[in-house]
């Protein structure tokens, strides 16, 4: 219900293209955009959660007594992820389902009206479309819950653990001094020259690898360049120095500190979230889409090998229709049959 109140409620933007009416694929991916620009809207005030930052912290962690700023990060990161994956997943899920079904539907009216053997199917019992029905809906009953089910079992993984290097995860500094200005002396000359603060150093880093993934790309007809860049970018992963949460701490979390750590929580929200959505999209074109069109490759040979004779079922009103038709054939016979004899008479 809180899904089918924000889709009511969303602010569709021009790129969503709502008002077209689109059919088959182009629904499929119109709902998995809308999808995503829900789940981001999904996410809650992280000042709502700042009151648990400091219990989630706990004490004596490991037997050492210091706040676990750590601890609390990973319980709103699995808290708030579940909450709005796991029913945004589902909803997903049925939508597309529905999306399906209505294709379906718009078939068995293009038979019945327009193809060539229409009149041949309108003249089948009505048992036979309903068959068809049943047996469509249950094939992709299976699919959904197969999608739902792969879909969570690989999205929890992203969120049950920490992962400060995550690709998207680009935190900056959060100390009060990141951004002050400071000097460094020559002593040779004596002169001063401006210290980079980590928020540029950050920056500086980050614009250096892009640059050299870029060449890569560009050089991909040196395959030796390719993989060196990708052997180089392993060992900086194995080397560099993630910065996460600060040192130094109080023995009792304050207020600030408090604001500090859900601010970097949802930091990583926001990167992990945008990780997903990339990833949750290969889920559902493997499992959802790409696995209804197999299915329905083979749903037509699939029914023909069935057994129908479950649509053979005695209808005892029907058999009260015939013998009364079948009295009313013989009582007109022996009308007919007395007219004959009083005519043979006169």
């Amino acid at each position: 219900d809180e899904w089918r109140d924000r889709m009511s409620d969303l602010d569709y933007q021009p790129e969503m293209q709502a008002q077209k009416e689109f059919l088959g694929g182009k629904q499929y991916q119109r709902a998995v955009f809308v999808f995503g620009q829900v789940m981001v809207d999904a996410l809650p005030d992280p000042f709502e959660l700042k009151e648990y930052v400091a219990s989630g912290s706990g004490y004596l962690q490991g037997g050492l007594q210091r706040e676990n700023w750590e601890r609390a990060i990973t319980a709103i990161t699995k808290m708030t992820m579940k909450k709005i994956s796991h029913p945004g997943i589902n909803f997903l899920i049925k939508h597309v389902g529905y999306i399906f079904r209505r294709l379906f539907n718009i078939a068995l009216d293009d038979v019945k009206q327009g193809e060539e053997f229409s009149t041949t199917f309108q003249q089948m019992p009505r048992e036979v479309e309903n068959y068809l029905c049943r047996e469509f809906d249950k094939m992709l009953w299976e699919l959904m819950l197969n999608a739902a089910e792969k879909a969570h079992i690989g999205m929890e993984p992203m969120y049950s653990t920490i992962n400060p290097s995550l690709p998207t995860f680009h935190p900056e500094g959060i100390e009060k001094d990141d951004d002050e200005q400071t000097f460094t002396r020559n002593p040779y000359d004596n002169t001063y020259s401006e210290t980079p603060s980590k928020r540029d150093s950050i920056k500086q880093g980050l614009v250096e690898r892009l640059t050299n993934k870029v060449n890569c790309f560009l050089s991909l007809d040196d395959s030796n360049m390719a993989k060196e860049m990708l052997r180089n970018e392993n060992k900086r992963k194995a080397t560099e120095k993630k910065h996460f949460l600060p040192d130094e701490r109080s023995a009792m979390m304050t207020d600030e500190e408090s604001s500090m750590v859900i601010r970097r929580a949802f930091q990583y929200i926001i990167a992990l979230m945008e990780w997903i959505l990339v990833i949750l999209e290969f889920y559902m074109n493997h499992y959802l889409y790409e696995g209804f069109k197999n299915q329905m490759s083979s749903f037509s040979r699939k029914i023909i090998t069935n057994d129908w004779t479950d649509m053979l079922k005695p209808d005892q009103k029907l058999d009260d229709q015939v013998e009364e038709i079948e009295d009313k054939i013989a009582g007109l016979q022996e009308s007919l049959q007395e007219i004959q004899r009083l005519q043979a008479k006169f």
